[in-house]
This record gives C-alpha cells, structure tokens and sequence, in this order.
C-alpha cells in the first residue's frame, strides 16, 4: 500500500497551496508517521510557507490599485480632450478653428488607443504631452487646454511611477517568487510521499495504511475536480481518517476555490 502518484505542476495555484497545506496537517496530525518523516516535515512546513507568501504576493501588488486609478484618470482625461478640440473644430472664431484643426491633426498622427498595452500608452503620452507643453504650447492656450494637459500630464506620471515600484517590489523578492516556490514544495511533498512509501514497504503498513487511504481518496478527488481527469474511486473506505485542520495564514477567506 502506497501513496498514488499525481501531477502537482498541473493544479492550479489555490489547489496547489491547499493540497499541500492539507497533507502537510495529515501528517501533523499523525504521530506515528510525523515522527519518522520528522526532518523532511520541518523542510516542507517551510517551503508551505514560502509558497503562501509568494502566492499573496502575487495575486495582487500593493501599487496595482494605485495603477489602475491614475490609468482610468489619464484615460478619461486624454478621451476628454480629444472631444473638446472635436468640438472646436466648428467655432466661428478662425483662430480657434485653426488651432483645433492642428491639434487634431497630433491627435491623429499619435493614434494613441486607451485600451493598449499600459507601458505603450504611458510612453505614447509622454511625448505626445510634452509636444502640447512646448511645439503647441500656443494652440493649447487658444484652446483652453493647458488645466487639462497638466492633470494629464500627472496622471500619467503616476502611472509611471507605480509601475516601477510595482516592478521593483517583484525584483526585490526573487526568493518568492510564485513559480520557485512551488518548484520547492514539489521536490519536498515528492521526498515526503517517497519516505513514508518506504517506511510503509519496510516496516509494513500498519502505522501508515490511514494516512495513505486518506491521502489517495484525496488525490483522486483533486484528479477528478481540479485536473479533471478521469479516474475511478479508490476501493474501501480508509480507515481512521485523519482531518487535516484548516489552513492558515496569508490570504484568509480569499483564497483560489479548488473546484
């Protein structure tokens, strides 16, 4: 009797941190097993951890709200002045009139597209705002625009900022790293499951056929749920189970649901 092999890298991230937390508390819960797979169990507690760090890291920067803020602003903003200098296009005062025509014209041959890639608008923008600061700065003082080009020009900045100190705060964190964390946690669960196989072939499975029964009827729950394979139950019911308790730390209540 033996724990069944199952695809770790293929679950997505919620499942691959819940699994793991899972086993890792079945074990803890066991006495007999834990104190034999002692050494292996500490190194996968921590690589758990590691990878719920990098897993609330991930999910969401503490710059990405302030990204998204300033971008809908500069959005709105630039969308606002294309449709004052449209408007313009038609007033009786020829020098306005002129002014908008030109203006239009930058607009154009910008083609800047609001819903483009956030590094592409960013550096589109800071251009085609210092030509409204500096070549054009006489049509935009015709036209009104200048409250509307520096609100711009903020906002834009903002965005700019924010996106570097989100990359930054990846760069500074190698160690957690989503995808190395989980590489770790897959090479530690692989010694755990290798060892208590071992033991239970060695010393025969009396102290570990509970564990094992409860660690297979799981792992053909998360084939069938969360790699949507198709497997057949496992025979028997187990014996004695052992419910892991619930996991904690890092991310609480809004954690990935497996199914």
């Amino acid at each position: 009797m033996e724990i069944s092999t199952i695809s770790l890298p293929r679950m997505n991230n919620g499942a691959h941190f819940l699994y793991n937390t899972d086993f890792y508390n079945r074990i803890e819960a066991d006495t007999k097993v834990k104190n034999k797979v002692a050494e292996v169990l500490t190194r996968y507690k921590q690589a758990i951890d590691h990878e719920d760090e990098a897993l609330t890291i991930s999910r969401k920067s503490l710059n990405t709200d302030k990204i998204v803020e300033y971008d809908r602003r500069r959005d709105s903003l630039y969308v606002g002045i294309k449709s004052i200098v449209k408007a313009q296009l038609t007033v009786s005062d020829p020098e306005i009139q002129n002014a908008a025509r030109e203006i239009n014209q930058i607009i154009k041959d910008y083609n800047i597209n609001v819903k483009t890639q956030l590094d592409k608008e960013t550096g589109l923008l800071i251009n085609f705002i210092d030509d409204m600061e500096n070549k054009y700065a006489d049509q935009v003082q015709k036209l009104a625009l200048g409250s509307f080009i520096n609100q711009l020009k903020q906002s834009n900045s903002y965005v700019r900022s924010y996106t570097a100190s989100r990359n930054d705060e990846r760069l500074s964190n190698p160690e957690y790293t989503l995808k190395e964390a989980r590489k770790v946690t897959d090479e530690v669960y692989l010694e755990v499951v290798k060892l208590i196989n071992a033991y239970a072939v060695i010393e025969g499975d009396t102290d570990y056929k509970a564990l094992i029964a409860v660690q297979n009827q799981e792992i053909v729950h998360y084939k069938q749920q969360v790699l949507k394979q198709s497997v057949p139950p496992v025979s028997g019911d187990p014996t004695a189970p052992i419910e892991p308790d619930a996991p904690s730390g890092g991310g609480g209540d809004d954690r990935p649901e497996i199914e």
